[in-house]
C-alpha cells in the first residue's frame, strides 16, 4: 500500500492506495467498472475506511436508477455510508462516486455488444456528472476490470468512450487509475496524474488486458509483449527507408530482441522522447546485439560509428 502522492505513473504497481482525509485537499473517487460493481469489488480493493467512508450513488433517468435501502444496508456492512446524489457532502471528506449501478443498468436494459454511438453519450454524461457537485476536490477516476469475469475486446468495452476523450484532450479528470482485480487482490497502476498523460502508453496497457488472466506474471508478461511489439513498429517506421525490403523481417526481429532486454530504451520509445537519429541508433545497435550478444559492446560500437559520438538516446 502506498500514499497516492507517491504513486509513479505507468511502471509502479501496488495492491492499495491511501487517500488521506485532509481538509482542503480532498478527493472525489469515481468508480468505473468494466464488468462488476463497487459493492462486489470493495472487499478486494484494499481501501482504508478512515480514508473514504462516504459513497454517492447517482439518480439517473435513462435507464432509471437510484439508491435503494438494500444498497445502503449492503455498503454499511463494510463501514461505508451511502447516499443519493442529492445529498450534500460536507467539506473536508473524501467520497466515492459509484456509477457502477448505472453502467450495469445499461447492460440489463439495452444488452449492447459495444458502447459506441448512442451509449457512448450515456457513459460520457454519467462520468461528467460525477464531479459537478465537487468543486475544490481532486477528481480521480478508477477504472477497474475483474479478470475472473468475461469482458469485451478493447474497442467494445464500456471504457472506450473515455479513451476517445483521452485522445482528443477532453478528459476532465485530474487522475486516472487502472485497477485489475485478480484472485489475490487488486493491482493498481497510475495512468494519468494532474492531467498529464501519454496516450500511446495508456492504449498499449489497456489493449494488453485479456479475460482469463489469473496471475500477476501473466498480466505483466502480456503487457511487456504488447509494449515490445509497439516499440518495434515505431522504430521500423522511422528507419524503413534505410533498409532493404528483403532484410526488414530480420531487422524487426533484431529490434524485438534488443528492446526486450533494454527496458530503458523501450520506455523512451514508448514515451516518444527518441529522435530520428536515436531511432537509427536503436536499429544499428539491435543488429550488432544480434551478432555479438553483448548489449554494452553493441551500444559502444554504435556510438563510435555515428557522426556524433553522443550517448545513445
Amino acid at each position: 500500500m502506498i500514499q497516492f502522492k507517491s504513486l509513479r505513473m505507468y511502471t509502479h504497481v501496488t495492491d492499495g492506495i491511501r487517500f488521506p482525509n485532509k481538509p482542503g485537499d480532498n478527493f472525489v473517487i469515481t468508480y468505473f467498472s468494466e464488468n462488476s460493481s463497487l459493492l462486489e469489488d470493495y472487499p478486494k480493493l484494499n481501501f482504508r475506511i478512515v480514508d473514504v467512508k462516504l459513497n454517492i450513488i447517482p439518480i439517473t433517468i435513462i435507464p432509471r436508477t437510484r439508491i435503494q435501502p438494500p444498497d445502503i444496508k449492503a455498503f454499511k456492512k463494510y463501514g461505508i455510508y451511502s447516499y443519493s446524489s442529492t445529498y450534500k457532502i460536507s467539506a473536508g471528506k473524501n467520497v466515492f462516486y459509484d456509477i457502477t449501478k448505472y453502467l450495469n443498468a445499461i447492460d440489463s436494459t439495452f444488452h449492447p455488444s459495444h458502447y459506441r454511438q448512442r451509449l457512448s453519450m450515456f457513459i460520457k454524461n454519467i462520468v461528467s456528472k460525477s464531479f459537478t457537485e465537487f468543486d475544490g476536490f481532486q477528481k480521480v477516476l478508477i477504472y477497474s476490470i475483474d479478470l475472473s469475469k468475461p469482458f469485451n475486446n478493447f474497442i467494445d468495452r464500456k471504457f472506450f468512450p473515455m479513451m476517445e476523450q483521452l485522445k482528443d484532450g477532453s478528459f476532465e479528470y485530474d487522475h486516472l487509475i487502472l485497477c485489475l482485480l485478480t484472485k489475490s487482490g487488486a493491482r493498481y497502476r497510475l495512468l494519468v496524474k494532474d492531467k498529464n498523460l501519454k496516450f500511446q502508453r495508456i492504449i498499449t496497457m489497456l489493449k494488453s488486458i485479456k479475460s482469463g488472466m489469473t496471475t500477476d506474471e501473466e498480466i505483466e508478461t502480456e503487457e511487456d509483449e504488447v509494449d515490445t511489439d509497439q516499440v518495434v513498429d515505431q522504430v521500423m517506421d522511422k528507419i524503413q527507408n534505410k533498409i532493404s525490403t528483403d532484410t526488414k523481417p530480420q531487422v524487426a526481429d533484431a529490434i524485438k530482441n534488443y528492446v526486450a532486454k533494454d527496458k530503458y530504451t523501450k520506455s523512451k520509445v514508448l514515451d516518444k522522447t527518441v529522435s530520428q537519429k536515436g531511432m537509427e541508433k536503436i536499429g544499428v545497435a539491435s543488429i550488432l546485439y544480434k551478432v555479438t550478444g553483448d548489449m554494452r559492446k553493441s551500444k559502444k560500437i554504435t556510438n563510435t560509428i555515428t557522426k556524433k559520438k553522443s550517448v545513445m538516446h
